[in-house]
C-alpha cells in the first residue's frame, strides 16, 4: 500500500499549485502645478512626475486635465496642444481643438476645462455641440483623448488619430512621466492648474489549490488500500 501511494502522492502534489490573478493594480495621483503656460510658444511648460508601481504592466491609461486662464487674463481653447509621454511613447491629448481647413484659428471659447481624457470618448477635437456655438461655460466632462501627431500649426480635424492613450498599453508603468503644455497662438493666456494620472495595470498570478488535486490523492490512497487487501488474500497452496 505505501509503495503505490507514495508514487502517486508526487504527481498530485503536482497538480495542487496553479494560479489565480490577484487583482489589478491601480495607480492615481494628482498634481498640483498652478503655473502659467508661455504665449505663442513652442516652449510650453513640461511637469515631470514619477511613478513606482509593483505589478507594472500596463493595461489603461486615463489623464486627467485642469486648465484655467492666467489671472486677468483671456485664453482660448483652440490655442492648445498637449500631450504625455512616458519612455519610448507619446499620446497626443489636445491638439488646437476646432481646427479644420476652413478654420484655421481652432475655438475660441475663452474658457476654463476640468475634463477626463480616456480612449473610446468623444473626441476632444470637435468638443462643441456644433461648431459654431461657443461654449457658455467650462469644458468639463470626459473626452477621448485627440491622438492626431500632426504639427499642431498645421493640424486639422480630418488627421488620423494615431496616438491614442492605448499607445502606453502593454509598457512598463514605472519611470518618469511627462505631461506638456503649450499654448501657440497669442492673445490669451493659460494657467496648468494640475493633472491627474491614473494607471492601470495587469494582476500578478498567486498560487492556489485546486480541488482536483485533493481527488487524486485520495484516489492515490484508495488504491494503496485496495491493492493491499488483495495482497493479504492468502496465495494457493
Amino acid at each position: 500500500m505505501n509503495a503505490r501511494l507514495f508514487l502517486l502522492a508526487p504527481a498530485a502534489a503536482a497538480v495542487l499549485l496553479s494560479a489565480q490573478n490577484t487583482g489589478a493594480g491601480i495607480f492615481l495621483q494628482t498634481y498640483t502645478v498652478g503655473t502659467d503656460i508661455p504665449d505663442d510658444s513652442s516652449n510650453g511648460l513640461l511637469n515631470s512626475q514619477t511613478v513606482a508601481m509593483a505589478e507594472p504592466t500596463i493595461t489603461s491609461v486615463s489623464i486627467g486635465l485642469s486648465i484655467d486662464p492666467s489671472p486677468g487674463k483671456s485664453a482660448f481653447l483652440g490655442d492648445l496642444y498637449v500631450y504625455v509621454e512616458h519612455n519610448s511613447a507619446l499620446s497626443v491629448l489636445i491638439n488646437r481643438p476646432g481646427r479644420t481647413a476652413s478654420g484655421l484659428t481652432g475655438y475660441s471659447d475663452n474658457q476654463s476645462l476640468s475634463i477626463t481624457l480616456e480612449d473610446g470618448s468623444p473626441d476632444i477635437h470637435g468638443y462643441r455641440v456644433s461648431a459654431s456655438t461657443p461654449l457658455s461655460g467650462s469644458l468639463t466632462g470626459t473626452w477621448g483623448p485627440d491622438g492626431r501627431a500632426t504639427d499642431p500649426r498645421s493640424v486639422v480635424n480630418t488627421d488620423a488619430r494615431t496616438q491614442p492613450l492605448g499607445a502606453f498599453t502593454g509598457a512598463n508603468a514605472n519611470g518618469t512621466w511627462n505631461l506638456f503644455v503649450s499654448d501657440l497662438s497669442g492673445g490669451g493666456a493659460h494657467r496648468l492648474a494640475g493633472w491627474t494620472l491614473s494607471i492601470t495595470t495587469a494582476a500578478v498570478p498567486e498560487p492556489q489549490v485546486w480541488i482536483a488535486g485533493c481527488g487524486l490523492f485520495a484516489w492515490a490512497g484508495w488504491r494503496g488500500v485496495r491493492t493491499s487487501r488483495k495482497r493479504s488474500v492468502p496465495l494457493p497452496q
